[in-house]
C-alpha cells in the first residue's frame, strides 16, 4: 500500500543502494576550543567562506565538509564544533558526539589553539586526542605578526610536534601547514568520482530536515535538536546511488524575516538561500501535521524563479492516521496550486517511511531538467498549438516562424516571429504551459522567451 509504513527490506535497500564510502579522500579534523579559529583556518584552507566565522563561541554545531587541493594532491578537511566548556547541556552532548564521529573519520587532526592563552582545556584536549592514536599537528592561531612568536614557547609545555604557528586571518605559515598535512596523510586509494547531483535540503526550523538527512546519510551527520534551529552553517555530505555521487546539503531553518534574530541567524538563513542557486535539486521540508504555511509557498515561489526543480517532502507523515493521510496529502498539494506540477511526497525521518524514493526522483527531475527536444518536434507541435487556439496580437499580425529549444537546465525555449506585433501575456503564459504539458515538464520550471524580428540563418 502507498502508505504503509516501510519493511524491513525498504530500509535495508537504502542502505545496500547509498554507500557513503565509495571513495577514500584522505581527512583532516580540525579541533580545538570554541573561537580559537578553526573555522576561519577553514576557510583560508579552501579559499573562500565555506564556514560561518563569527565572535561567538560555538557557532559551529555539525561537522563540515570541504575539499582541499594543494600540490595536486586532494584531501578533506572537517570542521567541527568547539569542544565545550561548560557543564553538557543536550545540546553540547549532540556537539561532542559530531566531534567524536570526526576524530574517528579522520586519518590526522589539526589541534588549533590561540597563542593569547594556553587554557587548561587545551591540555584537556590534547590527551583526549592522544587517546586515538592518530597524528596530531599543533597549530598556534592568531600568530599575525613575528613579535607574536615569543608566545609559542607556553604551548611547548603540550608535547606535541610538530608545532607551527600561523595566522589564519592574515594567511602567515598557512603553506607550511598544508605542507605538513601532506606529509602525514594517506595517498588517496581511489579517484574521486565526477559529482553527478546536488540536492539542498530547505525548510522552517524544526521540521526535520537534519533527521532527514541523518536518515539518507545512516548516520549522525547533523545535529538534531528538540528545540529546533541547531543547524546553524550548511552541511554537506556525499552518497551513491546507482553509481552516482550525490551531494546532499542540510541548511539552516528559514524563519520569517520578522523573527529572524540576531546577526548570525541573519548569516545563517542567507547561507541556506545561498544553497538554492549552488545546487542543483531543491528539496522543501514541511511538517506534514502542521501544514503548509504562508512563508513555505513564498519559499517555494522563490526556488521556482530561480530555476531550480523543487520537490516538496512533506515529512512527519507517521503522526497521521492512515485514514487521513490521503485528504491531508491533497490539501498540501492544493496549497501549492501556483505550481500545479511539482511533486510531493509524504515521509517519515522517523520510521524511514518514503525516504528510499526521494533520491530516484531527485534523479528523475534532473533527468526532466536537462531534457532536449528536437526543433522539428517543437515545430510541430507549435504549428497545432497555433491552429487549435490563435493568438491575439497587438498591432500586425505577425508571420509565425519557428520554435526551438535554445538551452537545457532549465530547459529554455525561443519562439521567433516577424516583425511588427507582440503576443499578449495571457498567451505567452497559455503557451508556456502547453510546451510544459505536452513535452513532460509539468515538474520543472522552464524559460520561454518571444523574438519578434527578421529571421537571420547563419
Amino acid at each position: 500500500m502507498f502508505f504503509a509504513e516501510p519493511v524491513l527490506s525498504e530500509v535495508e535497500g537504502l542502505r545496500m543502494t547509498m554507500n557513503t564510502n565509495t571513495e577514500r579522500i584522505p581527512t583532516v579534523a580540525i579541533v580545538g576550543r570554541p573561537n580559537v579559529g578553526k573555522s576561519r583556518l577553514v576557510n583560508r584552507l579552501m579559499g573562500r567562506d565555506r564556514a560561518i566565522v563569527h565572535n561567538e563561541p560555538g557557532v559551529t554545531r555539525d561537522r563540515l565538509y570541504g575539499e582541499v587541493n594543494w600540490r595536486g594532491r586532494t584531501f578533506q578537511v572537517i570542521d567541527t564544533g568547539g569542544i565545550p566548556t561548560e557543564t553538557l547541556s543536550s545540546l553540547s552532548t549532540s556537539i561532542r558526539r559530531q566531534i567524536e564521529f570526526a576524530l574517528e573519520e579522520a586519518d590526522l587532526f589539526c589541534f588549533v589553539v590561540d597563542r593569547k592563552e594556553l587554557h587548561p582545556l587545551d591540555k584537556e584536549i590534547g590527551n583526549w586526542l592522544r587517546s586515538f592514536g592518530k597524528p596530531i599537528i599543533l597549530a598556534v592561531n592568531k600568530v599575525d605578526v613575528a613579535s607574536h612568536e615569543s608566545d609559542l614557547l607556553n604551548f611547548y609545555e603540550l608535547g606535541m610536534e610538530p608545532l607551527l604557528a600561523i595566522s589564519a586571518e592574515e594567511g602567515r605559515g598557512i603553506d607550511s601547514l598544508l605542507d605538513a598535512f601532506l606529509e602525514r596523510l594517506p595517498a588517496t586509494e581511489k579517484n574521486i568520482e565526477t559529482l553527478e547531483m546536488s540536492i539542498a535540503i530547505l525548510g522552517r526550523p524544526n521540521v526535520g530536515k537534519s533527521s532527514l538527512f541523518n536518515r539518507l546519510l545512516q548516520s549522525e551527520r547533523s545535529v538534531v535538536d528538540e528545540k529546533g534551529g541547531t543547524t546553524r552553517d550548511a552541511v554537506n555530505s556525499f552518497v551513491t546511488l546507482k553509481g552516482e555521487r550525490i551531494q546532499l546539503v542540510d541548511t539552516a531553518g528559514i524563519r520569517r524575516k520578522s523573527r529572524v534574530a540576531g546577526k548570525l541567524e541573519k548569516v545563517s538563513v542567507k547561507r541556506a538561500l545561498d544553497q538554492i542557486e549552488k545546487n542543483q535539486i531543491v528539496w522543501l521540508v514541511i511538517d506534514a501535521p502542521e501544514g503548509v504555511v504562508d512563508q513555505e509557498q513564498q519559499l517555494a515561489q522563490l526556488i521556482y524563479q530561480k530555476n531550480r526543480p523543487t520537490l516538496i517532502v512533506a515529512n512527519k507523515i507517521d503522526k497521521i492516521p492512515f485514514k487521513d493521510r490521503e485528504p491531508l496529502l491533497e490539501t498540501l498539494k492544493n496549497s501549492f496550486y501556483f505550481l500545479p506540477g511539482i511533486p510531493l511526497y509524504p515521509t517519515s525521518a522517523l520510521t524511514g517511511h518514503g525516504v528510499t524514493k526521494l533520491l530516484p526522483e531527485a534523479h528523475q527531475l534532473k533527468a526532466t531538467f536537462g531534457k532536449r527536444i528536437s526543433t522539428s518536434e517543437l515545430n510541430k507541435f507549435a504549428q497545432t498549438t497555433l491552429h487549435r487556439i490563435r493568438p491575439s496580437f497587438k498591432g500586425k499580425t505577425p508571420n509565425l516562424l519557428y520554435l526551438t529549444q535554445t538551452s537545457t537546465s532549465p530547459p529554455t525555449f525561443t519562439l521567433f516571429f516577424s516583425e511588427g506585433a507582440e503576443l499578449s501575456e495571457a498567451y505567452k503564459r497559455f503557451f508556456r504551459n502547453e510546451i510544459q504539458k505536452g513535452f513532460g515538464f509539468e515538474s520543472v520550471p522552464i524559460r520561454l522567451f518571444f523574438r519578434a524580428g527578421r529571421l537571420r540563418l547563419n
